[in-house]
């Protein structure tokens, strides 16, 4: 069947042979389809249609297929937009031109799906086209680009990370900054968070969670009493978040100590109406800590207060083990 003809049946009112049209043009490889594959796409009710015509088009390895992928991302059917997506990660570099263009000229919602392709595509050069997005006016559209160079721990681009987080104050953005330092992985980045937040319990609440998470994932033993301190605080809400953050420390650090001083806040947090997991990994923790028998007696008996009985056994099973005490 020609390609003239394939293309009038997408046009055909049976859902099958429109279906069956999108399929042969796909195998054809014919840049001639292209155009009329998508122009159907925008109009076409059926989502079986449409999924073929995605498949379609990720078969036909012509250049122009990248153009109308990044016309796509205009649309305002999110299958449509997600799949546009998808497709664009499939070219590779080859998209770069592309998302350069949308990110100097398109309208918000295609910028923000272009650093979403941007996203699943590891290849040399990206660096420049995030740099490009992290000069953007929206800071959602930023907020992506930080949260994409995170995901992909892009280090090259820390230092960019970095400058951000010294220059801007809005809480979502620096957010998204501080969890992409943690991905990224460099301790030195943990001195330039605590310089300028040296009293994590004044912080706005929103940053408190990855300042936190910051310490357990980049610190070392000597960060330690400053995580646990904030047990003191009388902020119940941070417990989950610290103990979170000395659980990846200690993953991290072999077995330190916990010093004397640890053992009231964490005690004292057995104290609190807790859920159980909080509880089980506070247990965790202490038990593989290195203390005397007395808080071994203590332990024994906070244990009887898991009511989960899967966590009872799994702690029980850590206890059986042989421990620091």
């Amino acid at each position: 069947m020609s390609t003239d003809t394939l293309i009038a049946n997408l046009n055909l009112p049976e859902e099958a042979e429109r279906i069956y049209a999108a399929e042969d043009l796909g195998f054809a490889n014919d840049l001639a389809g292209i155009t009329p594959l998508c122009d159907r796409l925008r109009v076409e009710p059926s989502r079986a249609v449409k999924e073929t015509i995605i498949t379609a088009l990720g078969r036909i390895r012509h250049y122009q297929v990248v153009a109308e992928l990044a016309a796509l991302l205009q649309n305002d059917d999110p299958f449509i937009c997600n799949q546009a997506v998808q497709l664009m990660v499939g070219w590779g570099a080859a998209a770069f031109p592309k998302i350069e263009d949308i990110l100097s000229k398109g309208d918000d919602h295609a910028r923000k799906l272009a650093l979403d392709a941007l996203g699943g595509i590891q290849v040399p050069g990206v660096e420049k086209l995030y740099r490009m997005a992290l000069q953007d006016p929206n800071p959602n559209i930023v907020i992506t680009a930080v949260e994409h160079i995170g995901l992909n721990a892009i280090k090259s681009l820390k230092g960019e990370m970095e400058r951000i987080f010294k220059e801007v104050q809005e809480p979502m953005l620096l957010t998204a900054v501080l969890e992409t330092l943690c991905l990224m992985g460099d301790a030195d980045s943990l001195n330039l968070i605590l310089e300028r937040y040296q009293d994590i319990s004044a912080v706005p609440e929103m940053l408190q969670y990855s300042i936190i998470k910051a310490l357990g994932l980049l610190g070392d033993s000597r960060h330690a009493p400053r995580i646990i301190g904030l047990l003191q605080t009388g902020h119940e809400r941070l417990a989950q978040p610290v103990v979170d953050a000395l659980i990846s420390l200690r993953a991290r650090v072999s077995s330190p100590p916990w010093p004397e001083d640890f053992l009231n806040p964490l005690l004292g947090a057995l104290n609190r109406n807790i859920a159980d997991v909080l509880r089980y990994q506070i247990l965790a923790l202490l038990w593989q800590g290195q203390h005397g028998a007395e808080l071994k007696k203590r332990l024994d008996v906070e244990v009887q207060r898991l009511k989960d009985p899967e966590l009872l056994q799994a702690l029980g099973e850590q206890m059986n083990k042989p421990c620091a005490l």
